[in-house]
């Protein structure tokens, strides 16, 4: 028996080479094997689609003479199992136009009886993708072991799938008993904006019976796009589903988040929601992709991509016809099943392999999620719609006028900014640019107009930094407008959603919200944050860890001289700019407290080019990226801060060669910190590449860490920001679960960067000091303790009319505050 490996047209033998190597891991004898490419004998099986070019399918008038010669193959070799390893062969076995080879992976599918295998071995950029992924080799071994299981008749043994849909009120009355006698269910809804289109349901008896129940509600096919016959069936409908989500039965979901969120809307509690895929899977593989068809394909062996399913004829949101409604609800209850064998898989797999740690990691990330992180996803924050709108009207203004200015610049009327084609074209072929080549960073094409390869080509002639600059000045305000000015509310509320499986080192990530409006929380421009404000009788509270990961950082490598620069009270920061730029300490603070053009610019102030250069000292960054992150003008203020008068005219590599040379000096400064540099990485490699940070979360790093550079800077960045995370995520939870804060009227808001923002009644000031005191408390690193300091504002607008916290600060103070800031930003109110 063997088996049939059908490739792309160009396996090379390097490629076969690498591919023997991981068959072998995975026990499978390469001998057993005949490649087989069709592409030789037939040429253009796989063709440029016609419109578009820039798309590739199946060329049907070579169907007949594909099936013809595959079926040869087959009556010569009778393989026992076949493997597709190319995306023409994949399009006419399956007979349709199929998505990519990378979402079909691990995919099985049957040709004549015979299981057929979706292996993946390079990416759509004709890259080896052992090599295009850092989590490639782990990926295409355990896609191997897959096809050896399916190989040896030892697949891993799944319940056939069978689904129901509820199409009257008797379908659900008739299974309403097996719900009774489930122990464990997941479930998933189908949503368009606020409106849940459907819920699924499968289920597992305590006799071992499973199945999958779907319950429609919006049905375009029928009267008001109402799948039930009257008010009273849909309200029976309604709430069996609140009765099967608010039974005992443990339930399982996949970024479950997103469906509570809906069920709040409609008052249904969900009970016992216990088990989390994307978390789980997350909590073990932070680096790997998380959908949901990306875990069932590692977990589920019977598992082919469904995920295309939900399309309607023309990719609707939802279908229009019958067939495509038909579709639509097997896709929910597919989410469904695969939602529930997966968590099993995962489950088996922590208690098989001993992997408390990730248990462990899961339990903190879990409780963040369907708590603080949901609670503040839910709660949003209340907006001023006067200052948005005068927002709004003054970003509008800007753009229009620098749109004005560039389409003189570019002499042409109709240039749009905003069209990546059309600044390429101005980029590199009016103006001439040279494109910027980046080593292994595949995001930038040779004509890319990212903002990180535009820096680069301002600094080829003034001339490109000008028209740059002005194309910038005119995106800028346009996206302000698109993102905050025209953003639709909730209530009056800005909506955003919180997630914790977002970020590989336990950070929180924002996005927009789950009803679809809002956007991301973290990446609010300070010039938009005064338009959220306080709820009427509440009071804003904003509480930011000082220098965070500089403190995690000095106590995980034990320098003497870091651990004394961090706990003396005087500004570490002012500090590292002293010894950096050798001018007194007391000049830099006291124009930092003054906020002095000379420290405090963005691109040129003296402290906060230390702070970019400490951050990239701390996390093992290579000269050339201190340049990236200094910025050109940036790199330029910092030399000319250093004596260099002359340092505009430097080259872009003696700029470098400047960034190095501070890398250096601070190492000097801080001997203890390469030297653990070195020390974490070696103990990273003896622990199987697993490494736990401050509050214990542990970290499985994918790759060559020993000898990957880029890998042992993410572990240096690990505990560094780890340590930060950690503590965040300690108090969220402790004020959540544990605390008296909420109950006393505290409302968690928002988490950004290293703060978090809350409100409070405006009585109840004295809660200040409680939540002061979960967030100072002590934190222990290796015999050390240490307590990370905590900087307050409070106020009625978030940032702008804030002001510090004093224990004996009164209401009437911070009301002044805002009084002040009202009038001197937004004099007349309408």
């Amino acid at each position: 028996m063997a088996i049939l490996w059908l490739h792309q047209q160009n396996l090379s033998a390097a490629q076969r080479f690498i591919l023997e190597n991981y068959l072998n891991a995975a026990g499978i004898n390469p001998a057993e094997i005949f490649y087989i490419t069709l592409h030789t004998k037939i040429q253009n099986l796989w063709i440029r689609k016609s419109k578009t070019k820039n798309k590739w399918i199946c060329n049907q008038e070579k169907k007949k003479e594909f099936f013809k010669n595959l079926d040869e193959y087959i009556t010569k070799l009778h393989p026992k199992i076949i493997v597709i390893n190319d995306r023409a062969t994949l399009g006419f076995i399956l007979g349709q136009q199929i998505p990519s080879m990378d979402l079909c992976r691990s995919s099985v599918y049957r040709y004549k009886n015979i299981p057929c295998v979706v292996i993946q071995t390079i990416t759509a950029a004709n890259r080896p993708i052992v090599k295009a992924m850092r989590h490639g080799p782990w990926l295409l071994l355990n896609d191997l072991r897959k096809l050896k299981r399916w190989y040896d008749d030892e697949k891993r043994r799944e319940p056939k799938f069978t689904y129901n849909v509820a199409r009257t009120v008797g379908d659900i009355i008739n299974i309403e008993k097996d719900f009774e006698a489930s122990f464990i269910l997941s479930s998933d809804i189908e949503s368009v904006g606020t409106i849940i289109t459907c819920i699924g349901f499968t289920y597992i008896m305590d006799t071992g019976k499973i199945n999958s129940f779907v319950v429609p509600f919006f049905n375009p096919l029928k009267p008001g796009n109402c799948h039930w016959k009257n008010e009273k069936d849909e309200i029976y409908a309604w709430q069996f589903c609140k009765k099967v989500l608010e039974n005992s039965a443990y339930k399982v979901f996949q970024n479950g988040s997103y469906d509570c969120a809906h069920f709040l809307a409609h008052r249904i509690a969900v009970n016992n929601y216990l088990l989390d895929t994307q978390h789980f899977f997350h909590s073990i593989w932070p680096e790997s992709p998380k959908k949901l068809n990306f875990i069932a394909s590692i977990t589920n062996d019977h598992c082919r991509y469904w995920k295309d399913e939900k399309k309607g004829e023309k990719d609707e949101k939802i279908p229009q016809t019958a067939d495509g409604l038909e579709r639509y609800w097997r896709y929910n209850a597919l989410d469904c099943y695969n939602t529930l064998l997966a968590a099993i898989w995962l489950l088996q797999q922590i208690i098989k392999e001993n992997l408390g740690w990730a248990l462990s990691n899961y339990c903190t990330e879990f409780s963040l999620q369907v708590g603080p992180a949901l609670a503040m996803s839910m709660t949003g924050m209340l907006t001023n719609v006067y200052r948005k709108r005068i927002k709004n009207i003054e970003w509008m203004e800007q753009y229009r006028d620098n749109l004005k200015k560039l389409r003189i610049m570019v002499d042409q009327s109709d240039f749009n900014p905003q069209s990546p084609d059309q600044v390429a074209q101005l980029v590199y072929d009016v103006l001439g640019a040279r494109p910027i080549k980046t080593k292994g960073k595949k995001k930038y094409g040779e004509r890319s107009v990212d903002e990180n390869i535009l820096k680069l080509i301002k600094v080829q002639n003034p001339l490109f930094a000008l028209f740059i600059n002005q194309i910038w000045d005119t995106k800028k305000p346009a996206n302000n407008s698109k993102k905050y000015g025209e953003m639709r509310l909730l209530n009056g509320r800005f909506m955003y959603q919180y997630g914790t499986a977002g970020t590989k080192f336990g950070r929180f990530n924002g996005k927009e919200h789950q009803y679809w409006i809002g956007t991301n929380p973290m990446n609010i421009p300070k010039k938009a944050r005064d338009i959220l404000v306080a709820d009427p009788g509440y009071v804003l509270i904003d509480m930011d860890y000082r220098q965070s990961d500089n403190w995690f950082v000095a106590y995980e490598c034990e320098d003497p001289k870091m651990i004394e620069n961090i706990s003396d009270i005087r500004d570490t920061h002012c500090v590292h700019a002293e010894f950096f730029f050798k001018i007194p300490y007391e000049k830099i603070y006291q124009a930092h407290l003054n906020k002095e053009d000379w420290t405090e610019h963005p691109t040129n102030g003296v402290r906060q080019n230390t702070k970019r250069i400490v951050h990239g000292c701390n996390y093992r960054m290579a000269a050339f990226t201190l340049y990236m992150k200094l910025g050109h003008e940036g790199a330029i203020a910092t030399a000319k801060a250093l004596g260099y008068t002359d340092a505009h005219l430097w080259s872009r590599n003696r700029l470098i060669d400047l960034c190095g040379q501070l890398l250096q000096n601070y190492h000097h400064l801080y001997p203890f910190l390469p030297r653990w540099f070195q020390t974490s990485v070696e103990e990273c490699v003896k622990n199987g590449n697993l490494a736990t940070c401050a509050f214990g979360r542990t970290h499985l790093f994918f790759g060559d860490l020993a000898q990957d550079e880029a890998i042992q800077r993410e572990l240096s960045s690990f505990y560094g920001q780890g340590g930060t995370a950690g503590n965040i995520n300690r108090t969220l939870n402790t004020v959540y679960y544990e605390s008296d804060l909420i109950r006393e009227g505290l409302m968690l808001l928002l988490q950004t960067h290293d703060s978090i923002t809350s409100q409070i009644p405006e009585e109840k000031l004295h809660l200040v000091n409680k939540f002061l005191t979960i967030m100072e408390a002590s934190c222990t690193i290796k015999g050390r303790t240490f307590i990370v300091p905590v900087d307050t504002t409070i106020g009625y607008t978030w940032e702008k009319s804030m002001i510090p916290w004093r224990k004996d600060i009164t209401i009437n103070e911070v009301k002044r505050a805002e009084e002040k800031f009202s009038l001197e930003n937004y004099p007349i109110v309408t």
